[in-house]
């Protein structure tokens, strides 16, 4: 390669290093936004767990006052009587 040859490569091979850097750069920052998303992802996923359980309880709960109130109200007669 000639002097007059490498004076018109090196700045295209330096514009070249510049993308990659870049891309190198943005290519991490995606990364850590995608590590982010699947942390948030399994968040999510725990939440929607815990959230089901609290659900499955108060409908417990729900069925239990409901009963309760049916004997209450049978201890409420026979105490009328």
């Amino acid at each position: 390669m000639t002097l007059e040859e490498s004076r018109d490569v090196i700045p295209i091979m330096e514009e070249m290093i510049s993308l990659i850097e870049e891309q190198e750069k943005l290519l991490s920052e995606t990364s850590k936004e995608l590590e982010q998303m699947e942390t948030m992802d399994r968040r999510i996923k725990e939440l929607e767990a815990d959230c089901q359980k609290w659900y499955e309880l108060a409908s417990k709960l729900n069925s239990e006052n409901r009963l309760l109130q049916k004997q209450n109200v049978e201890l409420l007669k026979l105490s009328g009587q």
